[in-house]
């Protein structure tokens, strides 16, 4: 069985692409196998992991060998790509409110509403003893306003997706070998400030 797993990355307050990766995963070892990739549109690739590709007039093009890993249940084989991208995304997800506010010295008000075509989760890392904040939209639609203790040493918070190419083609196909299974992650970072009330 072979897996893929694609992520796309995207800063939000800078409304720009910052990254794209395809991983391969397989039962048995692959070689002498064309990886094509097309990515998102309106991306520019910058920079390519491992090396550089082929490029063809709608693809990029690597021959690709796996390399074995161990896993709890066994050794599986691995390829992956990263590509280093920019250029203006499409809008994927409507920010109508945002921020934390300073309420005291011993607590912040976080408020949020966030709608998408999609459900997602909306990821809050926390640098201090605080473990990361996971909320979940319903329906597409996150609506928060939380208070949480000071202090709130945040750089941004992520908004991750499970989505599909019609919401934001993506195109990975190995060549002449079958993708069995395919998980699309979507990765939104947004960066937060606390303003004082």
């Amino acid at each position: 069985m072979i897996e893929l797993l694609k992520v796309v990355e995207i800063d939000l307050g800078e409304e720009q692409y910052k990254m794209c990766t395809a991983y391969i995963t397989s039962n048995k070892h692959v070689e002498k196998v064309k990886l094509r990739v097309k990515p998102p549109p309106g991306a520019r690739v910058l920079r390519s992991y491992p090396y550089w590709p082929k490029e063809l007039e709608e693809y990029l093009e690597w021959e690709i060998k796996t390399y074995p890993r161990k896993f709890e249940n066994g050794v599986k084989y691995s390829f992956g790509i990263r590509l280093t991208i920019d250029g203006t995304p499409p809008k994927l997800i409507k920010v109508l409110k945002w921020g934390l506010t300073e309420v005291n010295e011993n607590h912040v008000k976080l408020e949020t509403i966030l709608k998408a075509p999609y459900d997602f989760t909306l990821i809050i890392p926390f640098y201090s003893k605080l473990k990361p904040l996971t909320i979940n939209s319903k329906n597409g639609i996150l609506k928060t306003t939380l208070q949480l203790p000071q202090p709130v040493n945040m750089l941004e918070a992520i908004i991750e997706a499970i989505i599909n190419d019609e919401i934001l083609p993506f195109k990975v196909t190995l060549t002449p070998l079958k993708i069995d299974k395919e998980k699309y992650r979507l990765l939104l970072r947004k960066p937060i400030t606390v303003s004082s009330k």
